[in-house]
């Protein structure tokens, strides 16, 4: 069965400057209510998909960044979709852009940065298939969080400087460990890095601290907490260093780094005291 859907959208924002000498546009897309103010055209078509994804529960994607196509006042762009049962359904996205009519002088044109929606207390984990030590062993956070509480731990890379001598070390040696329910490390790595990471961090399994991998950063993406200004020396989007305490399936509070990196409010001793 094939469909071609054409789809109207309202909420997700996004901001880029300096197109057609010097004027700056709005795009407006997506159910979802995502918000994002530093993305790419190509950027903005995959956050698109995205949320229509999560919305219509398709677990299979993909994008052909050559059907982005900008036309006058609106953006185009056309998405091949593969649901469980690989029926595919070629959904094409039309989206108005509106211009933005601005009293700043050109020079001071840029970025317009609006606040992203990060993930917040109330929110329940969005439901994603991850990697735990190999690509044939899959983990669902939200479907592991209905088990029992605890922590979520995302970091920027495995093997990098803070994450490996500070962050995680933090709480492998926190005495509240044991008490603090599951606690899941992420990282946009494969899972096979992960586990290298876990093996050297805790080499004889003792914490119970389980590594995760989020390879297309589709969770992290989800709960707004990718980044992209580490892609010149990481290679491309990362999580956002953070802890999220979960119970009953549910964010209940969260620690995440105003500077993306650092480690100011995400360390063991802010969470799990």
């Amino acid at each position: 069965m094939h469909m071609e859907t054409t789809y109207s959208y309202e909420n997700i924002i996004l901001q880029w400057p300096a197109l057609n000498g010097g004027q700056e546009f709005t795009a407006r897309a997506g159910p979802a209510g995502y918000e994002g103010s530093r993305l790419t055209v190509i950027k903005l078509a995959a956050r698109v998909v995205d949320a229509t994804r999560h919305c219509l529960k398709l677990t299979h994607l993909a994008l052909s960044p050559s059907a982005i196509l900008p036309r006058h006042h609106h953006f185009s762009c056309q998405a091949v979709l593969h649901s469980e049962t690989q029926t595919p359904l070629t959904m094409a996205f039309r989206l108005p852009l509106r211009r933005i009519a601005l009293a700043r002088p050109a020079v001071a044109r840029g970025f317009h940065s609006t606040p992203r929606a990060f993930v917040k207390a109330g929110d329940a984990l969005p439901s994603f298939e991850l990697f735990e030590n190999s690509a044939a062993s899959k983990v669902n956070l939200a479907e592991e969080f209905q088990k029992g509480n605890g922590y979520i731990v995302g970091v920027p890379g495995a093997f990098t400087g803070t994450c490996s001598t500070k962050h995680i070390p933090s709480y492998i040696n926190h005495p509240n460990l044991k008490s603090s329910g599951q606690v899941f490390v992420v990282a946009v790595n494969d899972p096979f890095v992960m586990k290298a990471w876990q093996d050297q961090l805790d080499p004889a399994g003792e914490t119970g601290i389980r590594f995760v991998a989020d390879p297309t950063a589709e969770f992290t993406k989800a709960l707004e907490l990718d980044f992209d200004d580490a892609a010149p020396v990481l290679g491309g989007t990362r999580s956002k260093r953070y802890a999220l305490k979960i119970e009953d399936g549910k964010v209940t509070a969260t620690y995440i780094e105003p500077d993306s990196t650092g480690t100011a409010v995400s360390m063991a001793e802010q969470v799990l005291n």
